[in-house]
């Protein structure tokens, strides 16, 4: 099951077995993943994602 918000971007993936959230930024760059392994934090430097911080 996948849910969206109201920009119709992903907010939640659920396969079953594993519960994956994300949120946005207010200019609609992915921002976490939060995982059941935890919560990743993405770093954008205006051209592309430079890493995830955890």
């Amino acid at each position: 099951m996948m849910d969206f918000d109201w920009l119709a971007q992903l907010a939640e993936h659920n396969d079953g077995s594993a519960v994956a959230s994300y949120t946005y930024s207010g200019d609609g760059l992915k921002r976490s993943e939060i995982l059941a392994t935890g919560r990743t934090t993405l770093v954008w430097d205006g051209t592309d994602y430079l890493q995830g911080r955890s």
